[in-house]
C-alpha cells in the first residue's frame, strides 16, 4: 500500500498493489484536507486495517473499509470540504474501472453507465476531486500504463498497440505522441 501522493492540491491518493493481482490496481483518494495532516492518521489507518483483517475481510476490502471509516472520521473533524463523501467514492470507482478496463475502452460514455451516471455529472465529479475531465483521467492512466509496457518488456510497437486496443499502430503512434510528445520507439529509445 503507497500512501500519500497527491493527484492533487485538494486530493490524497493511496495505491494498493497485490503481487498476485499487479494487474489490478486499488486506488483510495480521500480529500487533501488539515485533517489528514493530523500525527497518528496513519497510525489509525493501519490499526483500521488491521481490525478488518482480523474480522476476515480480505485485503483489498480491509483496506476499503478502514479508509472509508478514517475518511469519515476526518471528515467531520474538519469543518468544511468542497467534494462530498459521496464523489470521492465515485470518483474512487471511476479510477479502479479505468485501472480495470483502459485495455478495452478509452470512451468517458461506457464508464459512465457502468457507474450508472451521466457522462456530464461524471465530468463534474472528476473537474471537481481531481481537476481534471474523465477523458483526461483516462488518457493519463493509459499512457502510464503504455509507458510502464514500453519500458518493462521486450514486446513490438504493433504489440503495445493491439494489447492497449488501438485499431492501428498509426492511431496508437498519434496517442502516444499527442500526450508525450515523442514517438512510443523513441520514449523506449531515449
Amino acid at each position: 500500500m503507497l500512501r500519500g501522493g497527491h493527484c492533487t492540491k485538494i486530493l490524497l491518493t493511496g495505491l494498493l498493489l497485490m503481487a498476485d493481482d499487479m494487474a489490478n490496481p486499488r486506488f483510495f483518494n480521500s480529500p487533501n484536507m488539515d485533517g489528514w495532516q493530523i500525527h497518528g492518521i496513519g497510525g489509525t489507518l493501519s490499526s483500521a486495517i488491521a481490525t478488518r483483517l482480523a474480522m476476515g475481510d480480505d485485503i483489498p476490502a480491509a483496506i476499503q473499509a478502514a479508509h472509508k471509516y478514517i475518511r469519515c472520521q476526518v471528515v467531520y473533524s474538519v469543518e468544511s470540504t468542497n467534494q462530498s463523501i459521496h464523489q470521492i467514492e465515485l470518483y474512487n470507482e471511476f479510477m479502479e474501472l479505468i485501472a480495470a478496463k483502459c485495455k478495452g475502452n478509452r470512451d468517458t460514455a461506457f464508464y459512465a453507465s457502468c457507474l450508472n451516471v451521466t457522462p456530464r455529472y461524471l465530468a463534474v465529479v472528476t473537474s471537481r476531486v481531481a481537476g481534471k475531465n474523465p477523458k483526461q483521467l483516462i488518457a493519463d492512466y493509459l499512457i502510464l500504463e503504455i509507458e510502464r509496457t514500453l519500458l518493462s518488456s521486450s514486446k513490438s510497437i504493433q504489440e503495445v498497440s493491439i494489447e492497449y486496443g488501438f485499431s492501428t499502430q498509426v492511431a496508437f503512434t498519434k496517442f502516444f505522441k499527442a500526450h508525450k510528445g515523442c514517438s512510443p520507439s523513441e520514449f523506449r529509445n531515449g
